[in-house]
Formats: structure tokens, C-alpha cells, sequence
């Protein structure tokens, strides 16, 4: 895979290419505790590697909060009406090799720092410049990570 400078435009040895639409001008930081931590590959968007749950306060408490991930969405349980905090899956695009290195060393209950650019749209074409779909998240944060790193090994927070 090439990565044009910016990562606005990724091409694939097969020709196919996808432009990269970012949600922002200026990275943004997630930092918290890994509840869920998954690689995945789909031929539609091979550039994709993970994905990783971040949560804090009540989110990141097993005995408050339980949560799932499936299908690339997370669903929660609380035992309270209005937990605190936040939780957000991350569908990762790594920027480098070195970024992909770290993020494979993230496990559950892991404290983390993922910084990167957040991904708008994906636009998906044949070598032959025929439009294929888009790809965009509902909910979720599709990132460009540019640095990922564990603060903290971690064992389960009750």
C-alpha cells in the first residue's frame, strides 16, 4: 500500500485507491482504559488493522459497566441509569509500521495514549477510477493513529 502525503490517498498494489476525507484539521487524543482490543481485516479497506475500546470513569469499571463489541460496534449494560465517563471504539488506520508495532503490544484493562486524525469518509475505486462506496462510521471514531502508546499495564479495574 502507498500513503500519499497527508494519507488523503491510498493505493493498493492492485490499483484500486481510496481517498481519505478527515473529520478535522488537528489530531485528536483518546487516552483511558481498553475494555475491548480486536485486529481485523477486510478486503474493502485493507489498510484498517484494529479495533480498540477506550473508556474512563464508569465505563472503565467491570463491576458498573459491562460492554461488548461485535460487528465493529460496542453495546453496553450499566447498573446505573446515567453512567460517567466516556467509551469510544476506535477503528484504526495506522499511519506507519512503527505505529502498527505499538498498537498490537495494547491488551484489555490496558491504560492508554492514542493520538491521531479523525476519518470523515472513506471513498473506495477501481484502478479504473469506477466509484465503489464509501465507508464511514456511525457513532464510532475512525482514526489515522499517529502515535499509540501504553501508559500502563493493567490488571481489571473492578
Amino acid at each position: 500500500m502507498t500513503f500519499s502525503h497527508g494519507a488523503t490517498r491510498i493505493t493498493a498494489e492492485d490499483g484500486r485507491y481510496w481517498d481519505v476525507v478527515f473529520e478535522y484539521d488537528r489530531n485528536t487524543t483518546f487516552t483511558g482504559v481498553v475494555r475491548h482490543v480486536s485486529l481485523w481485516y477486510d478486503f474493502a479497506a485493507p489498510f484498517m488493522s484494529h479495533d480498540i475500546l477506550i473508556t474512563t470513569g464508569d465505563f472503565s469499571s467491570r463491576q458498573h459497566v459491562a460492554v461488548v463489541v461485535m460487528g465493529h460496534k460496542f453495546f453496553y449494560r450499566s447498573d446505573t441509569r446515567s453512567p460517567k465517563g466516556s467509551l469510544n471504539l476506535l477503528h484504526i488506520l495506522p499511519a506507519s509500521d512503527e505505529v502498527f508495532n505499538e498498537l498490537t503490544k495494547i491488551g484489555k484493562w490496558d491504560e492508554v495514549r492514542v493520538v491521531g486524525r479523525e476519518i470523515l469518509r472513506i471513498d473506495a475505486y477501481q484502478p479504473d477510477g469506477t466509484f465503489m462506496g464509501y465507508m464511514t462510521d456511525a457513532g464510532c471514531n475512525t482514526i489515522l493513529v499517529t502515535s499509540a502508546h501504553v501508559q500502563a499495564v493493567g490488571p481489571p479495574i473492578p
